[in-house]
């Protein structure tokens, strides 16, 4: 069996394993649901052993100002107008979940509040949606090779960190960073940050599952029937860690899955006067920051950032265990405060078609950093391949 059908396979399995929900329980708004209770200034919702589907515009409760989940399993099923808007400070979106699924858009409006989504077994974001937070946004899954998928979402934040022990599939999204001083960290701490693949999440009879492409359903449905017939192979063993079975890492490193796939529109940013624009693009990420923006991708694996757009005004620091593939990339530094880019990898960078400026700051000519070395041509030392389109 080819490679890239193994390695599906092993995404299947990993996501199929979530065990079955008690029950689900589907809330349309707080005012008139039992499972909303008001705690101090908190809207909370508690079931350890049920799905959470949030059907409808949620908003907290009267004298609350956040809105707190605590699930077996989260979706947000925008299909059905399913979102969350707060005005609360401190933490004021959580979704906490082994599973967390993510198809609505999520509001917080006061620059002192946090959206936190954490997830243990598998985080994932079907866009198009917003995600905005006048304060910060965290994206977390925490267990062992837990993956987390962000796909077609419109952020706007000051601080925004996604962090995973497995892979990363980053793509299609929009980041419109605002405070001045804003920050993006992208860490795949055990796996590789790639592109979207052919994989997606359902909910089906009150669980989250596997669905592969070309057998779609609304990706938040509860239609009863799917995915009793999905995809199923043979479970392989998965490792014991301090007493507890881990899903295993997803083995991406050094091959990437495809092209991207959906059909999620990414907004346009709203530039700053004078300063660079993003090349238009239909595919892959954009970023835009303010004047004292920093940008840090960091993956243990494989960094696919083919085709993505990052202006950034300060530093940007890329860095791979494998390959850093860079095709058709821009990154740019050259408004706003001076800063470095730097890119690193363990194998190879590709910068075929890329566009790299690295500002002149304070009078001192300078290119980007790659693998330690500060000067063009590029072709032909420490493992930098291909042929830029712009290298300044």
């Amino acid at each position: 069996m080819p490679t890239r059908f193994l390695l599906l396979a092993n995404v299947l399995v990993a996501l199929l394993l979530v065990r079955s929900a008690a029950a689900t329980v589907t809330v349309t708004n707080c005012a008139s649901d039992v499972h909303c209770v008001a705690q101090g200034k908190k809207t909370v919702i508690v079931a350890p052993d049920d799905t959470v589907v949030v059907a409808g515009p949620l908003v907290p409760l009267s004298g609350t100002t956040t809105i707190q989940i605590f699930a077996k399993a989260i979706a947000i099923n925008g299909a059905s107008g399913g979102q969350i808007s707060v005005a609360g400070k401190g933490r004021s979106i959580i979704l906490d979940a082994a599973s967390v699924l993510v198809t609505g858009s999520l509001h917080s409006a006061n620059p002192n509040g946090k959206i936190l989504v954490r997830g243990t077994d598998m985080v994932q974001f079907q866009g198009p949606l917003d995600v905005d937070s006048a304060g910060d946004v965290r994206v977390v899954c925490s267990g062992i090779g837990c993956t987390l998928s962000i796909v077609g979402v419109h952020f706007q934040a000051n601080y925004i960190n996604i962090d995973a022990l497995g892979d990363i599939v980053w793509d299609l999204n929009n980041l419109e960073m605002h405070g001045p001083r804003d920050l993006v960290r992208i860490t795949a701490e055990g796996g590789s940050i790639r592109k979207s693949g052919v994989i997606m999440v359902a909910l089906a009879r009150g669980r989250l599952a596997a669905q592969a492409e070309g057998n779609k359903v609304d990706a938040v449905s509860e239609a009863v029937g799917f995915c009793e017939t999905c995809q199923q192979p043979t479970p392989t063993p998965t490792p014991t860690v301090a007493g507890k079975t881990a899903t295993p890492p997803l083995q991406t490193a050094s091959l990437p899955l495809g092209t991207p796939t959906g059909t999620a529109t990414v907004p346009t940013p709203t530039l700053t006067p004078g300063a660079p624009t993003p090349t238009p693009t239909a595919c892959c990420n954009t970023e835009k920051s303010n004047v004292e923006g920093r940008l840090f991708v960091h993956a243990a694996g494989d960094a696919d950032l083919t085709g993505d757009h990052y202006l950034v005004a300060e530093d940007i620091s890329i860095a791979a265990g494998g390959n850093v593939n860079l095709t058709n990339a821009e990154l740019r530094n050259d408004f706003g405060k001076c800063g470095e880019i730097t890119v690193s990898a363990g194998g190879q960078i590709n910068i075929e078609g890329a566009t790299l400026v690295d500002d002149d700051c304070r009078g001192k000519p300078d290119v980007s950093e790659l693998n330690g070395r500060e000067e063009v041509p590029r072709t032909g030392f420490n493992a930098v391949v291909g042929s830029p389109a712009v290298d300044d």
